[in-house]
């Protein structure tokens, strides 16, 4: 194992956010070859154990470094549910700008009052109430998150996930105790699976 260079820090594992750190070569290009030795540096995860290989003979490990922190982030994203409101160009409703996008539940518009100090108010399609605000881009925010809630509020509720989480922490724990060799593997497609579920728990909050 070696110290990694300030200039060099080791970004987060790409599959499960872990800590990873750095082995050098176990031999040089001048000494015999034993079947146990490794040539190549590398930078392994403490807790998936995914790696990345440098090139042969490299002691300082600069290039297993570079190679690890070159893989892209595989950690799932955050779902969206909801598309974004298209707002189309201003028009006019009575002599007051306006703008309009269309929606699931029909059109919303947004007028512009400034001119009278009343704002940007938005005009739903479900119901009376016009809301006021200061700018047009707070206006369609505010359209956005009220649209949002609806489609949501009529969605069925996310299966649960929390008893998957607990059972993928468990069983990852156990493998991590195991002896080295395919137990690792399977150890890194449990961490890759936990956070995946995670990610997807996160997402229906």
């Amino acid at each position: 194992m070696t110290n990694t260079p300030e200039t060099m820090a080791l970004a987060p594992c790409p599959f499960c956010g872990g800590e990873a750190t750095v082995y050098s070569p176990t031999c040089t290009a001048s000494a015999p070859y034993d079947p146990g030795d490794r040539a190549f540096p590398e930078v392994q995860c403490l807790h998936c154990y995914a790696s990345a290989k440098g090139e042969n003979w490299d002691h300082a490990c600069k290039t297993a470094i570079a190679a690890w922190n070159r893989r892209a982030d595989t950690r799932p994203a955050p779902v969206s549910v909801t598309k974004p409101l298209e707002w189309g160009g201003a028009g006019t409703w009575g002599n007051q700008p306006s703008y309009h996008a269309d929606s699931a539940f029909g059109w919303l518009m947004i007028v512009d009052h400034t001119q009278h100090g009343n704002g940007f108010r938005v005009y739903p399609p479900w119901e009376e109430t016009k809301e006021s605000h200061p700018t047009l881009e707070a206006a369609k925010a505010a359209a956005q998150a009220d649209y949002n809630a609806r489609i949501l509020s009529a969605l069925q509720p996310a299966p649960a996930v929390e008893g998957l989480l607990e059972a993928a922490e468990n069983l990852a724990n156990e493998v991590q105790d195991l002896p080295d060799g395919p137990y690792h593997q399977l150890y890194a497609a449990l961490c890759r699976y936990r956070v995946a579920l995670a990610a997807y728990e996160e997402s229906q909050k």
